[in-house]
């Protein structure tokens, strides 16, 4: 007997998970307060983990069960941060710099530490970016997963 059920592109979630942030991040600009965002803050830094390590598993080229879901992260925050201005790259550095320093302002609105207004708006940038490239990235096929 086959069994199959069809599994939503990781891309897709990505971009609903960047979604969700922004719309926190919003959120705590308008209002200052980020105790009602805890969850979207907690998917964030998540998802910048998941990052680092498919950068890790990049450079190792390691394959396990979350390789692909990270190495797809990690491709599609480079290429959010290609999209950053030219200024923006120049003043963090490389990519690695860039997102260690979006962890650091994840990590303290998660914590309810206070983040300047610039670094607010770096993370709500880089997770717009990410939204958009996933989405705007053409048609998706559903894969299919099936048992026998």
């Amino acid at each position: 007997m086959i069994h199959s059920r069809e599994v939503f592109a990781n891309s897709l979630d990505h971009a609903l998970l960047a979604n969700r942030v922004v719309l926190a991040l919003d959120k705590i600009q308008t209002s200052g307060a980020a105790a009602n965002e805890q969850e979207a803050l907690n998917d964030a830094v998540n998802f910048l983990e998941l990052i680092q390590k498919g950068k890790d598993f990049t450079s190792t080229r390691e394959i396990s069960e979350d390789s692909y879901q990270a190495a797809l992260a990690y491709g599609e925050a480079i290429k959010a941060i290609e999209q950053l201005p030219p200024e923006e790259r120049k003043a963090d550095g490389d990519s690695a710099r860039v997102l260690q320093n979006l962890m650091s302002f994840a990590s303290a609105l998660r914590e309810s530490r206070t983040v300047s207004e610039g670094d607010l708006q770096a993370l709500t940038g880089f997770f717009r970016r990410v939204r958009d490239i996933t989405i705007s990235a053409g048609d998706r096929k559903s894969e299919i997963v099936k048992f026998l």
